[in-house]
């Protein structure tokens, strides 16, 4: 038997030569083929995967941008809410009770009224008096808790009397009343200014108000 498989491989081996032949360039081939085939599938894969990428952060942005949305309208909400729901305190000096010698003669008398719908709670209120630019006379703060309803509220001020008289401030002077406030419903803060000028003895005082 191995005698005949030996004669027929003497007598076919060209034809068995030329088969194995084929038979590596068809292995070579289809390695060809299959390498270039997991090359494009692995490149497929990695396009797929930054496609993926890219729509996940597309998402992502879009939630961001969905999040702060939501947030400017929470705050546009809660800024409408306490402007709706809030005081608004304004001073007014009682010219008639308003002189100032110095700091130990003095009268300043003031009211607030509140513009808006509910109570202010003041955190509190004090006072400047500022002689040709430096500062005379400072008030520390006066008025802490004290509620102020809807309407007009007087009896704010201060006032201090000498035995020895002074005579008219005869440079500019300037008044500076600082009122700051919140509401009972929340924890906000506001500040009011009051600020009067009068350059010369004789004239009708100027008023500046600021609010926050």
């Amino acid at each position: 038997m191995v005698a005949i498989w030996w004669t027929w491989l003497g007598t076919y081996s060209p034809q068995v030569q030329v088969i194995a032949a084929l038979a590596g360039v068809a292995v070579a081939a289809f390695g060809v083929w299959y390498a270039r085939r997991y090359v494009r599938l692995t490149r497929d894969l990695a396009k797929a995967a930054r496609v993926q990428a890219e729509e996940a952060r597309t998402a992502a942005q879009a939630a961001l941008r969905q999040a702060d949305a939501a947030l400017r309208q929470a705050d546009t909400t809660q800024h409408i809410f306490e402007s709706g729901n809030r005081p608004y305190l304004e001073p007014f000096v009682d010219e008639g009770e308003f002189y100032y010698y110095g700091p130990d003669q003095y009268s300043v008398s003031f009211s607030l009224k509140n513009h808006g719908h509910v109570p202010a709670v003041l955190i509190g209120w004090n006072m400047e008096v500022w002689l040709d630019g430096q500062l005379s006379f400072a008030l520390p703060m006066s008025g802490v808790g004290q509620a102020v309803f809807p309407g007009e509220a007087g009896g704010f001020g201060s006032r201090s009397h000498s035995p020895n008289p002074h005579g008219e401030i005869e440079v500019p002077i300037r008044l500076d009343i600082v009122v700051e406030y919140k509401a009972v419903a929340h924890e906000a803060t506001y500040i009011t200014r009051l600020t009067a000028t009068k350059r010369r003895p004789g004239e009708i005082w100027g008023y500046r108000l600021e609010a926050s």
